[in-house]
């Protein structure tokens, strides 16, 4: 922990923890961990992600809604098919990460 400790830069991050705080608060929902999950390396239409899903449409729209006006995704119209995936590349960061912290032990076990 030490060397960890030692090579954060305190200032930086302290100049960006209201950014931060923001990012970690729009991944702070299981709904949306479990969206952002299924779109994980692919695009996804909303109607896949509504029949995968044990969320409401109403509820599916605005996780959704809240993550590209936060800048997390983006979409892509097809007729009349909207198409989501994640835009910002630190949003597979943490699920990779949330994964690692959260799963490797249960998957461990399994094996």
């Amino acid at each position: 922990m030490t060397n960890l400790a030692n090579s954060i830069d305190l200032e930086k991050l302290q100049l960006n923890s209201f950014e931060a705080a923001d990012f970690l608060k729009t991944l702070a929902n299981s709904n949306r961990l479990v969206i952002l999950s299924r779109l994980l390396g692919k695009e996804t239409c909303v109607g896949d992600l509504e029949k995968n899903l044990n969320i409401s449409q109403s509820a599916l729209s605005q996780h959704l809604s809240r993550m590209r006006s936060e800048g997390l995704v983006s979409t892509r119209r097809e007729s009349q098919q909207i198409f989501y995936r994640i835009k910002d590349p630190r949003v597979e960061a943490m699920l990779l990460l949330t994964y690692e912290l959260f799963c490797q032990e249960e998957l461990a076990q399994a094996m």
